[in-house]
């Protein structure tokens, strides 16, 4: 959803003026990832391609937008805590993110999970589904930043 909550549709057509040349440049591609490669908070696209070398395509925002990530190790089931769920609510509405790494050919994106926050700087609550069904509630948390939560462990 790149439009907003204001606009009658979910997604608007941007052109290259609002994000550059590469995305309309053609090529044949086999795969896409994204992750946060220089660590501000927003996510990068790194697209490979048949016959050429991989893209990155850096995503570099106008403006100051806070944002949360959180990172999960499991104890219990699977140490990347892959199928865990996070829910950041923010008390008109809940984001929520899988740890599902795997999502094009040949490609994963990280394991860490972005919440874009606007103009936040709080949230209501966080709370984390681990993947064996236990429920854990996130109190503190690093604003732009990333906050290591470790399945079953209080918070340092």
């Amino acid at each position: 959803m790149n439009a907003g909550p204001e606009q009658p549709t979910e997604f608007v057509c941007v052109g290259s003026d609002k994000c550059g040349t590469d995305l309309f440049q053609p090529i044949l591609g086999r795969g896409a990832a994204y992750a946060d490669i220089d660590a501000d908070g927003d996510l990068d696209l790194i697209l490979t391609q048949n016959g050429g070398p991989p893209l990155l395509l850096r995503n570099e925002l106008n403006g100051r937008a806070h944002y949360l990530r959180f990172k999960l190790v499991g104890t219990r089931h699977n140490r990347d805590a892959i199928g865990g769920v996070v829910e950041v609510d923010l008390g008109d509405r809940v984001l929520r993110r899988r740890v599902m790494p795997t999502r094009s050919y040949l490609s994963q994106v990280e394991l860490p999970l972005t919440f874009g926050l606007g103009k936040r700087t709080a949230v209501k609550r966080v709370t984390v589904h681990w993947p064996g069904g236990a429920t854990q509630t996130i109190a503190h948390y690093r604003l732009d930043g990333l906050t290591i939560v470790v399945e079953g462990r209080p918070e340092m």
